[in-house]
């Protein structure tokens, strides 16, 4: 998801597969494929191109402000230390 971020995080339309991991991170701000299917992928690439870049950039760096390196910090080191006990 750090990718996502990213690109998000400097106003870019982000179009990927349409995981849960993905969904997690880019919420709406992202447009999603089947990766699966190499006709609906060209069809989403399609239309996030012809989207509203301000809309689309506004969104993304909305959703950007939702993750920072100290939460993700935080939350991993709650796993490592769960493997521990």
């Amino acid at each position: 998801g750090i990718p996502i971020l990213e690109a998000m995080a400097c106003g870019t339309k982000v179009v990927c597969s349409d995981i849960p991991a993905l969904r997690e991170v880019g919420g709406e701000a992202c447009w999603y494929f089947d990766q699966r299917n190499s006709t609906h992928m060209a069809e989403v690439i399609d239309q996030c191109l012809r989207s509203d870049s301000t809309v689309a950039r506004q969104n993304a760096l909305e959703r950007v402000k939702s993750f920072s390196w100290e939460q993700c910090s935080a939350a991993t080191w709650q796993v490592l230390l769960s493997q521990v006990h």
